[in-house]
Order: C-alpha cells, then sequence, then structure tokens
C-alpha cells in the first residue's frame, strides 16, 4: 500500500496528458548501452518507432507491482512492459503487427517468448551468478549523496525491439557471453540487424542523456 501511494506522488502538475512519463533505471548506471535493462530498452524503442511522445524519468524504484520499467500515463501508474505496449497501441491506434498475416503473427508471438523467456535468463544466469563481480565493471554507482540529488518490419515492430533489447545485451556488453559465439559464426546477419537498428532507433547511442 505505502508503494502505491508512494509512486502517486511521482505525478506532477506539469506533466501532460497524452505523454508517456517512462520510469527505467538509471541511464548513467550503464556504460556499454542505453540501459541494463532489455525491457527498458525495448520499451523506449518501441515508443520511438511509433512516434509516441514520451519523457525518459531516471528511477531506480519499482512499480506497485514491484516492476521496472514502468510508465505514468494520464495520472495512471502502468507496469510490465507487454502490457504497455498492448494498451498504448489500442490508446494511440498503433498496429503491433501491422499488415501481418496470421501465419507471421504466430511466428512474432513465438520470437517473443522465445526470447524473453528463454534467451533473456540465460543472459542473467551468465551474468549475474557466473560473472557477477566481472559484468559489475560494466555498471556505474554513485555514492548515497549523489543518489539522493539524482534520487525484422514483416514481423513488426514490436519484435524489433524485442529482439534488439534482448541481443544488445549480448553483442555490447564485453563479457564472454558463449552466445556471442553463437551469433558470430553460425548467425552473423544478427550482426547487420543489430546495426541498423542501432542507427535507426539510437542515432545517439553513446549519449546516455538522448
Amino acid at each position: 500500500m505505502a508503494a502505491e501511494q508512494d509512486n502517486r506522488k511521482l505525478w506532477r502538475p506539469e506533466w501532460k496528458r497524452d505523454v508517456v512519463y517512462l520510469h527505467v533505471f538509471p541511464r548513467e548506471n550503464a556504460k556499454c548501452l542505453p540501459n541494463f535493462s532489455p525491457y527498458a530498452m525495448k520499451l523506449e524503442m518501441w515508443l520511438r518507432l511509433n512516434d509516441i511522445p514520451y519523457v525518459v524519468i531516471d528511477h531506480s524504484g519499482f512499480s506497485r507491482k514491484r516492476q521496472n520499467p514502468f510508465i505514468l500515463f494520464n495520472e495512471e501508474e502502468i507496469p510490465d512492459t507487454n502490457f504497455i505496449i498492448e494498451m498504448l497501441s489500442a490508446y494511440f491506434n498503433k498496429e503491433i503487427y501491422p499488415d501481418a498475416s496470421s501465419e507471421l503473427r504466430a511466428v512474432g508471438r513465438s520470437f517473443l517468448k522465445m526470447v524473453e523467456e528463454n534467451t533473456a535468463w540465460t543472459i542473467y544466469w551468465y551474468r549475474y551468478v557466473h560473472h557477477l563481480p566481472e559484468y559489475m565493471k560494466y555498471v556505474k554507482f554513485h555514492d548515497d549523496e549523489e543518489m539522493n540529488e539524482k534520487a525484422g518490419k514483416d514481423l513488426g515492430k514490436y519484435v524489433d525491439c524485442t529482439l534488439f533489447a534482448v541481443l544488445t545485451q549480448i553483442t555490447c556488453v564485453p563479457l564472454d557471453f558463449p552466445m556471442m559465439k553463437v551469433i558470430r559464426e553460425e548467425c552473423p546477419n544478427l550482426l547487420d540487424y543489430i546495426e541498423r537498428l542501432k542507427v535507426k532507433c539510437w542515432p545517439h547511442w553513446d549519449d546516455q542523456k538522448i
């Protein structure tokens, strides 16, 4: 109950209707990519590709459902990236799988399940369980005082955002992920795919404030 009340206070009087206030772990905590959370990257990329107005709010806390990222939208707190995308798609009249056949929609949903429920968890296991000390070299931290001061077109944009957000956690973090060897040797087209999306959606990749 306390967490819910605290998050309601996050809404500011100057914030506008129909603007998404995207709360994510602070960007500056990640050294190699815009955010160490693939879910935060996926959601922000989807907002960019669909031209939905949004503002990034660096936020180390969680939603009332203990999730990060989450959004504040028209004074309502909404967690869960997949639910957020579905809700905003309906609100702004955006197709999740535009002009896709039922077969391609099924393929797209399969990709989402595979990447978010399998690939992502192997990344977490590798970097947090087996290589945590090494991985922490690529995460920025601040002392308490600083923290208090800062307190694939055919399958649709949705799938592109999900694949890109998860794959860059492998390709852009200089750990010796076993999956990287597979990507280089057996799926080099994925590297081209990542680079194309990076240029298109994240032209200021190295500038964490953009």
